[in-house]
């Protein structure tokens, strides 16, 4: 679905706006994703956490940082991007 809102940048692009989209890795952000992460046995929370490269799941604080970078001059020239906030994962 990401890839569907960026594929707008090509259109948009021209007018000045751009056009990008964050993707979240596991997030125990909401009571569906607490209760998802309560579900799992060690061993599996262990391994979420195991399959990212910072070796922790995400904070909530994560994706407000990525999406106030995407708002922030410093993305000016970074349109049609879907990014990845999922702390490197495999």
């Amino acid at each position: 679905m990401s890839d569907l809102f960026t594929r707008q940048a090509f259109e948009l692009g021209p007018s000045g706006i751009n056009v990008n989209s964050v993707a979240p890795g596991f997030f125990r952000s909401n009571p569906n994703s607490e209760k998802q992460w309560q579900s799992y046995s060690a061993e599996k929370q262990a391994s979420i956490v195991g399959g990212t490269f910072m070796q922790r799941l995400g904070r909530a604080i994560d994706i407000a940082h990525s999406v106030a970078f995407l708002c922030s001059d410093y993305s000016t020239f970074i349109s049609g991007q879907v990014l990845s906030v999922n702390g490197g994962g495999r």
